[in-house]
């Protein structure tokens, strides 16, 4: 496989880069601090470059790109862990109504998420964990989402409930906002009787969302990796200026171990998360691949984050405890994005499951 980004990407990459480049700890600090917890403007300025639209059908008014192009864009995120809800407004929420959606539906919500316009969420999860909480009578639901990730400021709201997708005008529920600790907003939302309309023909959609978190999930790994590489690039800095006993702290050989240690999780990751890239994008493979692919890129992520950012902090000494500083601000987001659709044991008990499709291999043929 040729892992190389083509010209467009590149370009897509660097305009991304560039117009995030201002995210630094204090403007991220002041961002957070207000809601809806990111820069409204910032989310114009996105749509304007298309960002908001990039895995859409062009009919739908979007950019037509794959999951490659989705991974640039999430990576650069990640860098400055700007809190704009790229994933989970627009590979969540969005993706669900892509590929479940009615022409009129896609056209309204995804034609609006495209100008930066609307701003959809997924309610997915209960308080209990799962993925109910919510019942269906008729065309109304009565219970209860949450987390419901930026559900304070959604425009529209896809609901998950008895193994239907709804969409619902959030103005008909009562919601209540909070802070996360990685600085984002989520709310809980409760539905009595609230009508609801089919998302598409309705029925059965268990499939259709397991395959949209399944690229929703590879697209916060790629956010891992770009959160990852900023705390090893910082922590490599800071091992060559800091300096105790006269000399700086990277002529000590043990701190430079773990710097070497974090290189070699970072890589190895960024290796599986290509590759479930690559999956993703080849048609030809079955959706339990794909998922298969989520699960393990999604695990990987699990243990590095959490090496890479606690060596982070173990590295920086006191300073990396203070708000003012990024470290502990990207550590809280690779955290978050840990246990966001499914932690490393809910993807060890995917991986599990899938135990016995595999072939038995005979030692003794």
């Amino acid at each position: 496989m040729d892992f190389t980004l083509d010209g467009e990407q590149t370009a897509l990459r660097d305009a991304v880069r560039s117009l995030l480049k201002g995210y630094d700890a204090e403007h991220r600090r002041g961002v957070v601090a207000e809601d809806p917890g990111f820069d409204e403007e910032m989310w114009g300025r996105l749509a304007e470059m298309g960002v908001l639209g990039l895995p859409f059908a062009q009919d739908d008014g979007g950019m037509g790109a794959g999951p490659v192009e989705v991974s640039v864009v999430a990576e650069e995120f990640g860098r400055v862990i700007a809190p704009e809800p790229f994933v989970e407004a627009v590979m969540l929420a969005g993706g669900l109504v892509a590929a479940r959606g009615s022409d009129e539906q896609k056209k309204e919500i995804l034609g609006g998420l495209s100008s930066g316009d609307l701003v959809p969420a997924f309610a997915w999860s209960d308080p209990a964990g799962g993925e109910g909480g919510v019942t269906v009578a008729g065309d109304t639901l009565t219970g209860v989402k949450e987390p419901v990730i930026n559900g304070g400021r959604a425009d529209v709201l896809v609901v998950f409930a008895e193994g239907q997708l709804f969409l619902v005008d959030p103005g008909d529920t009562q919601r209540t906002s909070y802070k996360t600790f990685d600085g984002g907003r989520a709310a809980r939302v409760a539905f009595e009787k609230t009508p609801t309309t089919p998302l598409g023909e309705g029925g059965d959609a268990t499939e259709v969302t397991k395959d949209v978190i399944a690229a929703a999930t590879v697209a916060y790994c790629h956010e891992s990796l770009g959160a990852m590489d900023t705390a090893l690039k910082l922590t490599t800095d800071y091992l060559t200026t800091r300096k105790q006993f006269g000399v700086t702290l990277n002529r000590f050989q043990s701190l430079t171990f773990r710097a070497a240690d974090m290189y070699t999780s970072l890589e190895l990751t960024r290796s599986i998360v290509t590759w479930a890239t690559m999956v993703l994008a080849d048609e030809s493979t079955s959706v339990e691949k794909k998922r298969e692919a989520a699960s393990r890129a999604k695990l990987q992520v699990s243990h590095a984050g959490r090496h890479v950012g606690q060596e982070a902090i173990q590295l920086h000494g006191g300073i990396a405890m203070t708000a003012e500083y990024i470290v502990g601000h990207l550590t809280a987001r690779l955290t978050a994005i840990d246990h966001l659709l499914g932690d490393g044991r809910q993807q060890v008990r995917n991986l599990s499951r899938r135990l016995t499709s595999y072939d038995v291999v005979d030692p003794h043929p």
